[in-house]
């Protein structure tokens, strides 16, 4: 529990739901044409985003494997529930979308942790540039939904 009260446990937990937030927020501000429909990059980019950012927060805390687990999982559980309130995303789709966004945040807190340990900058920075890149390119794809079951 005393690691709960540590400023670079909240502060992790914190910067990656808003940084996410303004993510999402601004990708939505600039795809309005998409009727609401959500992507690939949201699901899977953001979320794994989302881990290595705590994982940068987090690694002088020395932090073993279940509690970075369970903190990680709040932290996809807070964004969960910041995208209903904040974003407007409805509850069946938050509902089934959840296991996908637990399952990134919690993946990219292990590969974060991976790269930090390390300290290999090469590496650092071209995982996030791979994500960035792959982010931008499905943004501006064309997505052609059928919306059939």
């Amino acid at each position: 529990m005393e690691n709960f009260l540590k400023p670079k446990l909240l502060l992790g937990i914190l910067c990656s739901n808003i940084i996410a937030l303004t993510i999402i927020g601004i990708n939505t501000y600039f795809h309005d044409q998409k009727d609401g429909v959500l992507i690939f990059s949201e699901f899977v980019i953001v979320p794994l985003l989302m881990g290595v950012i705590c994982a940068f927060f987090w690694k002088d805390l020395g932090l073993k494997g279940w509690p970075t687990t369970g903190y990680a999982t709040l932290t996809g559980l807070l964004a969960i529930l910041l995208s209903f309130f904040i974003l407007g995303e409805g509850f069946i789709c938050l509902l089934i979308v959840s296991p996908l966004i637990l399952g990134f945040v919690i993946s990219g807190v292990f590969i974060g942790r991976a790269m930090f340990r390390n300290r290999n900058q090469t590496l650092n920075v071209s995982f996030v540039g791979i994500l960035l890149a792959i982010f931008i390119v499905d943004s501006l794809a064309d997505h052609h939904y059928q919306n059939m079951v």
